[in-house]
């Protein structure tokens, strides 16, 4: 099967990765795709309407396994065939590759499913990145940690969409702000995915370790905030590790917005423990509303977390205190997580009109 250039460029060059840099999951695809028949055409694919990749994948596996099989029989007739010299000849060679292999007996290799390899190799990642954290005499995530973030985050995608990628973790919950599964807790780094739900905005704070943001699914309007030297005045207040704030304390210069634009999907940012952020998620007329971002911060802890405010209304805010979800919540939290996900790869993989 042929497949349109423009179509193919586009899945090659934003799907998943794994370590060597392989597009695991497409390649997949594209050899399913390659056994069969040409009957089946890109038109055909697009007017199955299908719901997400998985069915997709299935069709073409079921063509795929069905074409092999026809395969395999006409191998076995050919062998058959052939002299009975030439096939002594062809086991004696094979025999002999194997010792120089130093195997014994036949050994069969049962490949990985693509939701194992690619989230084995999501992990794998994860681990290369603390390792190369924790060799820094800064110990501090940086902005050339991008790429290999984003490795992760499209191979987490990915394995979602074949088998239940995200295996039993932690979730907790920021009531009104965000709900967070914690993947990996190390020395150097913290991998997490937060869901925003729908319409929700965050006081404007900083953070006290550098962090990558990449979106999963949906989007949210991202703003860094700056302090004007304009004689106006704004107000401050310190977060203790507890969580707990301090009294507000007035400070000159009034607060502006430097840089707004929207996080979308495959979208990745890098932000400074030192800039000043919010985030506000907007009504979205997706099937699921809200918004999930991998999250990747450094664990290095110098610098203290501060929430600017235009007023002192703040400080009769209610703050949201961190719970810890039931298995219950965990179990809901997690599917909606792993819905999200395969959403985005159907609308990732859908074919184009």
């Amino acid at each position: 099967m042929e497949l349109p250039d423009d179509y193919e460029h586009e899945l090659d060059t934003e799907h998943v990765v794994d370590e060597d840099g392989i597009s695991l999951a497409w390649n997949k695809v594209k050899e399913s795709m390659a056994v069969i028949d040409a009957a089946v055409t890109m038109e055909q694919l697009g007017e199955l309407e299908l719901g997400t990749l998985i069915e997709w994948e299935l069709r073409l596996r079921d063509a795929s396994r069905a074409a092999l099989k026809t395969k395999k029989k006409e191998r076995k007739l050919k062998r058959k065939r052939e002299p009975v010299e030439a096939r002594e000849m062809r086991k004696r060679e094979k025999a002999e590759r194997k010792i120089e292999q130093g195997l014994k007996g036949m050994v069969r290799v049962r490949k990985a499913p693509v939701g194992s390899a690619t989230m084995e190799a999501a992990y794998n990642l994860i681990e290369r990145l603390e390792e190369t954290v924790l060799s820094r005499p800064s110990l501090e995530l940086l902005e050339e940690d991008l790429p290999i973030i984003q490795a992760i985050g499209h191979n987490m995608s990915t394995a979602s969409i074949y088998s239940d990628a995200l295996s039993p973790h932690r979730v907790d919950e920021v009531p009104g702000v965000m709900t967070r599964l914690f993947i990996h807790t190390g020395k150097g780094i913290d991998v997490r995915l937060h869901m925003f739900p729908d319409a929700t905005e965050t006081y404007i704070h900083n953070h006290r370790n550098n962090f990558v943001s990449m979106c999963l699914y949906g989007s949210y309007t991202h703003n860094i905030w700056v302090v004007s030297n304009d004689g106006g005045r704004h107000y401050e207040t310190a977060r203790a590790d507890n969580g707990e704030l301090s009294p507000l304390v007035q400070c000159p210069g009034s607060l502006l917005v430097a840089t707004s634009y929207i996080h979308s999907i495959n979208k990745v940012f890098f932000l400074n423990k030192e800039t000043h952020h919010t985030v506000e998620t907007s009504p979205t007329p997706s099937p699921l509303p809200g918004t999930l971002t991998l999250y990747v911060k450094g664990k290095r802890t110098d610098t203290q977390t501060t929430v600017l405010c235009k007023d002192t209304r703040f400080e009769d805010s209610p703050q949201p205190v961190d719970r810890t979800l039931s298995p219950d919540e965990c179990a809901v939290a997690v599917s909606k997580m792993k819905a999200m996900l395969r959403l985005a790869a159907a609308d990732h993989f859908r074919t184009p009109v």
